[in-house]
Order: C-alpha cells, then structure tokens, then sequence
C-alpha cells in the first residue's frame, strides 16, 4: 500500500465509514473472513488514537452496507500482485460480490471512537432530551453545533465564531477547521465528546454527538436546526451510527473530532 492510499485509508478510518470487527472476533467458517489492518505508533497518532489504542482491527462486511463492499473492494485491488495466490484473490473476489453473511461474530461496531480510540466518551443520555427541548425559545435558538458541543448559547452557534473566525464555505475540511479553532481536536484525549461532521455540499452542513448506549447498543443523537434533539433519523430509525442513519441529503464527510471535557463553549 502506498503512502497516499494509507492516508485515504486512515481518513476513512477516521470517518467511520468502514465496517470493522475485532482481530481475534470468531468466525466459524472456510476461505475468505476479511481483511486484518495492523497499525504502527504513527499511524495511530495519524487516527487520533492513543498509542495503547486498539492496534488490529478486521475490515469485514456481511452487515448489509454498501460501503463494506466498496472498502473491501478496494483493499483487495491495493494488494500488491502475487502477495496473495489468484485463487484467493478469485474467491474474495467472488465473497465480496456476494456478501457472505455473518454469524456468531462479535462486531465491534461502525464507530470509530469504539474501534480505534482507548478514551473515556462523555455521554449524555440518548433518550432525555429536555434540556435542549423544553423550552420552545431556547430550542429554536440552538442548532446542530450547539447540540454536539453540548452548549447551550440561545445563539444559533456557528463554526469558528468562537474563535472569531468563522467558516467561509460549505467543505469538510472549512467546517472541520473552524471546529477545531473553537476548541474541537482531531485527537481524543482523555475525557471526550465524540462529534461526527456531515454535509450536504455547498449548502449546509450538520453535526451528530455519541451519547450515552442503550443495553448495550451504540447511540448518537443530534438536534436538526430549530427543531427538537433527538435519537432518529430521518426514515424515524434510532441511529446507532450516523454513517448508517438516513442523513437525507447530507452525504459527505464522518469527520470524527473531539471535544475535551463534557463540552465546548461554541458561540
């Protein structure tokens, strides 16, 4: 894999948007079982994860995602030629086409603050939203960015206005940047909110927050502008993930960043 490919990677890492099991996750079966990403004390400073981060992970899919079709695609055309005999390349192939599904396997999840990131989340409950929802003045008044930095400023934050300088466009990397002069990282560190950045190009961005699990399943929540915070998706599903929620038309980005403590004074 060149460095350039390893970066691309790192970023989907990053995002959440590849399917991942455990390394040593059991999977009773012959032939084609994924692909095990190693990473070095480097590469995982480069995913935001401490240097006792999980270092093994296992990209499979089988979880009905389109995207764990397209990752594994993709890692098997970045093998180098004769690393792995053809048959084998011939049979994963044929796998990852048909999507052999999963059974009896410990999946770790799509989100990679569980996967990669040895922190402490800071999660408020998935299923009370009444401080963001009682009172109608303060709810029209705080948005998406309020909610994930878990702030409340009856201000309509905005990316960078903290910091004084605002975004000026509607990219990843503009709203990520303006984030992260707020006070947001891209690395995790101790104590953290988990904030995952989505947009619809060119014209709005949007944010969800990790909150609190629910008997044992993954929650993220997030507030649509004026509208009530809550645990659903547009098609009324509880998100477990945001790359597997029905985002509309926000199809761009999982930028995962950190806010250290239980928030970020947004403005």
């Amino acid at each position: 894999m060149t460095s350039r490919q390893r970066d691309e990677l790192i970023d989907q890492l990053r995002a959440g948007t590849i399917p991942l099991l455990a390394a040593t996750a059991g999977e009773s079966r012959l032939g084609y079982r994924g692909f095990i990403l190693r990473f070095d004390r480097a590469e995982l400073k480069l995913l935001g994860t401490p240097a006792t981060g999980n270092r093994e992970v296992r990209v499979r899919g089988g979880i009905d995602l389109d995207i764990s079709k397209v990752a594994e695609s993709w890692l098997l055309e970045t093998t180098p030629a004769g690393v792995v005999p053809d048959a084998a390349v011939e049979e994963s192939e044929k796998q990852i086409v048909t999507g052999a599904r999963l059974h009896n396997v410990d999946l770790i999840g799509l989100r990679s603050d569980v996967v990669l990131a040895a922190c402490t989340i800071y999660a408020t409950s998935s299923t009370n939203f009444d401080f963001w929802n009682a009172v109608t003045s303060e709810r029209i008044n705080n948005n998406c960015y309020n909610y994930t930095a878990n702030w409340k400023t009856n201000t309509f934050a905005q990316p960078g206005r903290a910091s004084g300088q605002t975004f000026t466009s509607l990219t990843l990397d503009n709203i990520e940047a303006a984030a992260i002069r707020d006070g947001y990282t891209k690395a995790c560190n101790g104590h953290s909110i988990a904030s995952n950045l989505w947009i619809w190009p060119g014209t709005d961005y949007h944010w969800y927050r990790k909150t609190a699990d629910v008997n044992g399943q993954s929650r993220w929540c997030h507030k649509p502008g004026q509208t009530p915070a809550t645990n659903r998706d547009n098609s009324g599903n509880i998100i477990t993930a945001p790359v597997t929620a029905d985002r509309g038309n926000y199809n761009t980005g999982g930028r995962l960043v950190w806010g250290l403590g239980g928030s970020i004074p947004v403005r």
